[in-house]
């Protein structure tokens, strides 16, 4: 297990020294834009073993493919695919806002140091892009153009910036910027924050342990006010092309993401699935 901004340089170094240290990775399908030459297209074993993608989200199914311009090509199958929304604390919120105007007053009315806080959020910057995100995308700008040139550096760039400065520096505990996804899942948890804005099984997986939980069921899940929107993301196998044998290899990323085991991730372990019928 290699930290999540560590993988990327770790990856590239071995690869760049041919070594054949890796045999399958599991991590964000998006270092894949990278380092997709060096990936197994995984079409071909998709077909030979049957392995069934009917049933995976649309957005699971158009996220991996056409990798590296390459049209309908696949080198990543997702074990589960997360989304960064608002949680917050129902007995201290019992209206969620629709603006981010009543947002921010929710969040300083909550804001009683050092007793409690409007917000849990990991702060660290490989995190906190997410935040940025949601606020941008309310105002209306994509992050790209369709010829890929930049638009975050403009007005709603600048204002979203503003908008989540602001948040931070008021209405979040010391040392925030130095919290990781746990840390900031165990402060909403624990009561100390009213809301918590980030992936869903980071909290998750402290609201439904009793020793972490201390605000029981008081708690709710809401979009970001105005359309703004978290990232989404999946986290997914791939499997190296100097792997000694990519059969095996993918067989046991078959049996890991199967509609079964899928299941069991889910339910023992907050891993949300891609898999659309676990949910009904």
């Amino acid at each position: 297990t290699v930290a999540w901004e560590n993988i990327m340089p770790k990856l590239m170094a071995s690869i760049e020294a041919g070594e054949r240290g890796y045999d399958i990775y599991y991590t964000n399908p998006e270092f894949s834009y990278t380092h997709w030459p060096s990936l197994l297209p995984l079409n071909p074993y998709i077909e030979k073993y049957n392995y069934d993608t009917s049933d995976w989200f649309e957005a699971a199914v158009k996220y991996g493919e056409g990798i590296g311009d390459v049209p309908d090509t696949r080198y990543t199958i997702p074990a589960s695919m997360v989304v960064a929304p608002v949680f917050y604390n129902t007995e201290k919120i019992p209206e969620y806002p629709t603006t981010w105007e009543g947002y921010e007053e929710v969040l300083a009315e909550n804001t009683n140091p050092p007793e409690e806080y409007g917000l849990a959020v990991a702060g660290v910057p490989v995190q906190t892009v997410r935040q940025f995100y949601a606020r941008f995308w309310s105002l209306g700008d994509p992050l790209l153009t369709p010829d890929w040139k930049p638009l975050i550096n403009n007005e709603n760039g600048v204002k979203a910036l503003e908008m989540l400065k602001k948040t931070i520096d008021n209405f979040t505990p010391p040392g925030v910027l130095g919290w990781d996804n746990p840390d900031a899942g165990a402060a909403f948890a624990n009561g100390l924050c009213a809301t918590y804005e980030g992936w869903t099984g980071n909290v998750l997986t402290f609201l439904e342990n009793p020793a972490e939980n201390k605000i029981g069921d008081n708690w709710a899940v809401a979009m970001y006010p105005e359309g703004g929107t978290g990232n989404m993301t999946d986290n997914s196998f791939a499997i190296f092309k100097t792997t000694k044998n990519p059969d095996a290899a993918f067989e046991f990323i078959a049996e890991f993401t199967n509609k079964e085991n899928s299941k069991r991730w889910a339910v023992e372990y907050a891993l949300e699935t891609p898999i659309r019928s676990i949910y009904d």
